[in-house]
């Protein structure tokens, strides 16, 4: 899809979203990866923060409208958070999900999927968005474990009216408190590398053969910096991993 539109409209799908959805909606700080022939990734591989799903997930909730004006058609969100594929009985991962065109529908909301644990889930009931950046399921029923036992029970269940609350300033302030503090990580100051970082510094380990295509991995710690650089699919990939407290991956 990211190949046809870049085609069709004669700019890089990243051009064209900048242009039609991220600026309207004051996305700035993402990443996107592309492949070798310059064609950005339409499946898979953009990393946006917590909030900017969230944004994401609220212009569905609201039709496409951002701002009093419409950046995605109605009739677009529409069909494409109604059912398409059913999906089969035997597929264990997600029994009790459908498919429309990018969303998985399920009972009471649909939801972006991505890999990791990358959820934004839009419930129109509720007029509510929901956004995870991790999971700790592995191999088992998504919809069964994660939508039930812990959206329903946990999220859905917290809901107290389907009119707005009375405000409450004082637990606004500590919601705000709480965020400043996670939007601005203390350093840590760092003396001495640790222990295991001389270990296995520029060793490199390799995996055997398996499903999701991981080959090797190292890490290598100098000057209090470490850079874990990991092949999957025969593409190297590297990155800086934060040592101080501040989040880089």
């Amino acid at each position: 899809m990211s190949a046809i539109l870049t085609k069709t409209s004669g700019e890089s799908t990243k051009e064209f979203a900048d242009k039609w959805l991220f600026k309207p909606l004051g996305i700035k700080d993402y990443h996107w990866r592309k492949s070798e022939d310059g064609i950005y990734h339409g499946g898979s591989d953009i990393f946006l923060t917590p909030r900017d799903m969230a944004k994401f997930g609220y212009l569905f909730l609201n039709n496409g409208q951002w701002n009093e004006k419409q950046i995605v058609p109605k009739e677009w969100v529409k069909k494409s958070t109604t059912k398409k594929v059913n999906i089969p009985a035997d597929d264990l991962y997600a029994t009790g999900l459908n498919y429309g065109y990018w969303w998985w529908i399920q009972e009471k909301a649909y939801m972006a999927w991505g890999a990791g644990g990358q959820y934004i889930i839009v419930s129109p009931d509720l007029n509510l968005v929901v956004v995870f950046t991790a999971d700790g399921f592995d191999n088992i029923n998504l919809y069964e474990i994660f939508m039930k036992l812990f959206l329903v029970d946990n999220i859905y269940s917290a809901v107290k009216s389907e009119m707005p609350l009375p405000a409450d300033p004082s637990a606004l302030k500590e919601l705000d408190n709480i965020l400043k503090e996670l939007e601005n990580p203390k350093e840590i100051s760092i003396t001495k590398l640790p222990k295991i970082g001389t270990t296995i510094s520029k060793n490199n380990y390799t995996f055997e053969t398996n499903d999701v295509g991981f080959q090797s991995t190292s890490f290598k710690f100098s000057n209090n910096i470490c850079v874990w650089e990991y092949y999957i699919g025969g593409h190297g990939i590297t990155l800086q991993v934060g040592m101080n407290g501040n989040y880089l991956i």
